[in-house]
């Protein structure tokens, strides 16, 4: 898990416990260090203000800064493009996420460009003379996500 998702999260309200442990086993591959060690070995029902206090320790011992808010959510969207091409899950599904994820932070130019998609997933889902498969659309939405940017 990046850093962008679990300040996100952090900022959202809804980080977990497991969400620090599985950072810290993502981060343990590419760093020696006697407290990552420690957050990624922790139990994943462990008490969340332990393990953030823990988490705070590991970003001084490895030089770590949080990402701002605003760092974290595009940090955040762009791991779920990656996941659409990655076919993680449904693109469907991203997709949705990404959206909801502009409208309710008021990124208006990530709105704008997701609204055609947006589109094409509500009429999929409530228009029953459009014109496209959801095969279609999940491959419009990996076309998208590849061209973009």
């Amino acid at each position: 898990m990046k850093l962008e998702i679990l300040t996100y999260k952090k900022y959202k309200g809804i980080v977990t416990s497991s969400d620090y442990i599985r950072w810290a086993s993502f981060l343990l591959e590419e760093n020696d260090s006697i407290e990552l060690a420690k957050l990624a070995t922790m139990n994943k029902n462990a008490n969340l203000f332990e393990v953030e206090e823990l988490f705070q320790k590991v970003l001084s011992e490895i030089n770590l800064k949080m990402p701002s808010v605003q760092e974290a959510i595009y940090g955040y969207i762009s791991c779920l493009e990656k996941e659409i091409l990655q076919n993680s899950q449904s693109p469907i599904l991203v997709a949705n996420k990404i959206c909801q994820i502009a409208y309710s932070e008021g990124l208006e130019k990530k709105q704008a460009e997701w609204y055609e998609i947006s589109e094409w997933i509500d009429r999929l889902e409530y228009d029953s003379e459009f014109q496209l498969s959801k095969e279609e659309v999940e491959n419009k939405i990996r076309d998208f996500v590849l061209t973009k940017d």
